[in-house]
């Protein structure tokens, strides 16, 4: 689930004080030591530097454009926010899935390039031993793996 952020508050309570009528008093935003930012109608302690936020005349019809414009700009960007997160998360998983490939790949290459004879089942079920060419090709086929695998482009 998605943590509101301090702007969307801030929008919020824009929002609800546009339609309730309010006048709004100056609103101050600083950052307290431990790092969490804060927005109020109240200024902050004497030793802490505040910035004074312009916020728009709530009874305007002005006011509330911008209040609605501010509104979709952070739905705009919170909208890219989450499908940069689905990307990332779906890069993640293509990469974790070449990795595994990858190993499976090296570890038949290997197998394969022990020299030993290699068996496969025929058509219809009977184990038998590929021929040197057979085995060859096997190997230039898994080295294909290796390559798709271990080094994507």
């Amino acid at each position: 689930m998605r943590q509101p952020n301090r702007l969307g508050l801030l929008i919020s309570a824009l929002m609800l004080s546009s339609a309730s009528g309010l006048v709004f008093a100056e609103t101050y935003k600083w950052t307290d030591d431990e790092g969490n930012v804060h927005y109020s109608q109240q200024p902050p302690p004497a030793d802490i530097e505040a910035k004074t936020i312009d916020t728009p005349t709530t009874g305007s019809e002005a006011g509330k454009s911008e209040v609605q414009r501010r509104l979709e700009k952070f739905e705009q960007r919170e909208e890219k926010r989450e499908e940069a997160e689905k990307e990332r998360q779906r890069q993640q998983k293509k990469a974790e899935i070449y990795r595994k490939n990858c190993q499976t790949a090296r570890d038949r290459l290997a197998k394969l390039q022990r020299g030993r004879q290699v068996r496969a089942f025929d058509e219809d079920g009977n184990m038998r031993r590929l021929s040197v060419e057979e085995h060859q090709q096997r190997i230039d086929d898994v080295k294909k793996d290796v390559e798709k695998y271990c080094n994507p482009s």
